[in-house]
């Protein structure tokens, strides 16, 4: 389940997700049905499972972190990350982090595997953690009229 908005307009165009309907809840089941039973060597990808390999494949993760903190990039972290700017639910277990722990910005790698069957490099960036409100401060900034960002500056009345 995803809010409603991240569905709309993000997963349901892109083909990434289907509207709940009693047909394709039905073919869900079967899907994983198939994938739970089946064994290792005669499993097959469910279509679910293809366009999510198809998606992070064409995907780029950006992730934030602070220069100034002595922290390291960690699993669950990037998990969220994958959640919060992709759409895309990644439990720890099928996350691989490159060997080399990632305390620096700069650029890096990571694996998802796909219902325990496809893996997928996904290219990711360590940039500097910008909070959002300074964003969003900095964004009502660049829209105000130059008037008020100089003062309240109106040219002065003449008397008679």
């Amino acid at each position: 389940m995803v809010k409603k908005s991240v569905g709309r307009n993000k997963l349901l165009p892109e083909g990434l997700a289907v509207y709940p309907s009693p047909k394709n809840k039905e073919m869900f089941l079967e899907e994983r049905k198939q994938l739970v039973e089946g064994k290792a060597e005669d499993r097959v990808q469910t279509r679910t499972g293809e366009l999510t390999v198809g998606y992070l494949k064409r995907c780029k993760l950006e992730v934030g972190m602070k220069n100034n903190v002595r922290s390291e990039l960690t699993k669950e972290i990037v998990c969220r990350q994958f959640l919060v700017k992709l759409g895309v639910v990644v439990p720890p277990h099928a996350l691989t982090l490159p060997d080399e722990p990632i305390t620096r910005w700069g650029e890096y790698w990571c694996e998802v595997t796909v219902n325990g069957m496809d893996t997928v490099r996904v290219p990711m960036s360590v940039v500097k953690f910008v909070n959002p409100r300074t964003l969003r401060h900095q964004r009502w900034l660049r829209e105000q009229p130059e008037a008020q960002m100089t003062g309240s500056e109106e040219p002065a009345k003449d008397n008679p």
